[in-house]
């Protein structure tokens, strides 16, 4: 390119220039972004003129029922549908009309309830959105079955719902979300393990384990088994899932080794449990002489209550060592507080669930027991009453 052709390139950009700086300064509003109005009033003139303007229609539908128009529900409808016609893929409008709908709900007739509930049905498979709003919902609703139907596919959505149906008295839906968390914790290691470091996997685990988690307890083995991992990594629930794997002699515990020798990681109580079960007498006589080891609680032939908060008082969970001759061992439970819902409790023998049930005043558990030790638990799923005060069930 040479002097002239340059000049000629250099020439024709100023004048482009120039021209659009005449037509600007002829016309100067097309410089100015004409902005909405926050206004419920003004927002309706504005739509008449800019119907595309789906985001003022989203918050006017917001805004509608907070505002003294006399038709403010016809305004409310209206600009949803505005919205949602222009922007039928976004969350923006629908989010607008539920939420004005569920803070103005007991103004509303039974279809416009149906059309909120048809409108946030979609937005609850976002978790997020989820967490939020479900316990409001169940608040105006009380549909679970509604909540169930249209939850995200998350771990942390179903675990959402066991709280809720434990803490509202929904005993039978209690347990089936219970089931479905147990199912959904294998269910996203399968889905997620390829791409967690090992120190994760035990955080799929619950703090208290059953043999409803064995599954997943021995698929962690499994990969831990596969991979190279450092133990100084690992944090909780990883005791209580070696715990776990040394008491009911999950395999491949050799998938564990690693731990007998990494201090501080686990207490070293566990390090030298795991030292014997893996056969390994010498290392675990060492880890007991170099440590100060509490010794375990001597089995009794009655319960003897651990972890209670009074005399005999189960707030959260109680356990027992027990040295029975057989047969059929029988616990009494009995409230404590007045409520309208009943407390429920779940009882593990050997970390498998072998009874439960909610409490009406006093209630008697049959525990059909073989001879030998065993490792008794009381769990209360719903630890709270009705003003947030800690329940109490008594124990005998």
């Amino acid at each position: 390119m040479n002097r002239k052709t340059r000049q000629l390139i250099l020439a024709s950009i100023a004048i482009v220039l120039a021209i659009v700086l005449v037509l600007f300064s002829a016309n100067r509003r097309v410089a100015k972004d004409p902005v909405p109005p926050h206004d419920v009033v003004p927002m309706a003139a504005w739509l008449v003129r800019h119907p595309t303007d789906w985001l003022t229609a989203a918050a006017l539908s917001d805004a509608a029922l907070d505002s003294s128009l006399p038709r403010r529900l016809d305004v409310w409808r209206a600009s949803y549908a505005l919205a949602r016609h222009t922007a039928p893929n976004l969350q923006n409008p629908p989010a607008a009309f539920v939420r004005g709908g569920l803070f103005h709900w007991y103004e509303l007739g039974d279809a416009d309830r149906k059309a909120v509930l048809e409108a946030a049905a979609p937005l609850l498979g976002d978790p997020q959105i989820f967490t939020e709003v479900h316990q409001p919902l169940w608040q105006l609703t009380r549909d679970f079955d509604y909540l169930v139907r249209n939850a995200p596919h998350s771990l942390g959505a179903l675990e959402d719902l066991r709280i809720m149906a434990a803490s509202n008295g929904l005993f039978a839906e209690y347990r089936q979300t219970r089931n479905a968390v147990a199912r959904e914790r294998l269910a996203t290691f399968e889905r997620t393990h390829a791409s967690l470091p090992p120190h994760e996997l035990p955080s799929l685990l619950p703090r208290r384990l059953s043999t409803d988690d064995e599954p997943l307890i021995v698929r962690i083995l499994q990969e831990l088994h596969r991979q190279s991992y450092e133990p100084a990594r690992f944090g909780d629930p990883t005791t209580v899932m070696i715990d776990y794997a040394i008491a009911h002699r999950l395999q491949p515990l050799e998938a564990l080794a690693p731990f007998v020798d990494a201090g501080k990681v686990i207490p070293d109580t566990t390090r030298a449990r795991l030292a014997r079960a893996l056969g390994r007498d010498t290392d675990a006589a060492l880890i007991e002489m170099s440590s100060v080891i509490p010794p375990e609680p001597a089995p009794s032939s009655r319960p003897e209550w651990r972890g209670t908060c009074g005399a005999n008082e189960l707030c959260d969970l109680a356990r027992t060592t027990l040295q029975w001759k057989g047969g059929t061992l029988e616990i009494e439970a009995g409230t404590v507080q007045s409520d309208q819902i009943p407390p429920y409790v779940e009882i593990y023998a050997d970390d498998a669930r072998v009874a439960e049930g909610e409490i009406t005043n006093a209630r008697r558990f049959a525990l059909p027991l073989a001879p030998g030790v065993h490792r008794l638990e009381v769990r209360l799923v719903n630890p709270r009453i009705g003003n947030n005060v800690q329940r109490r069930v008594r124990l005998s």
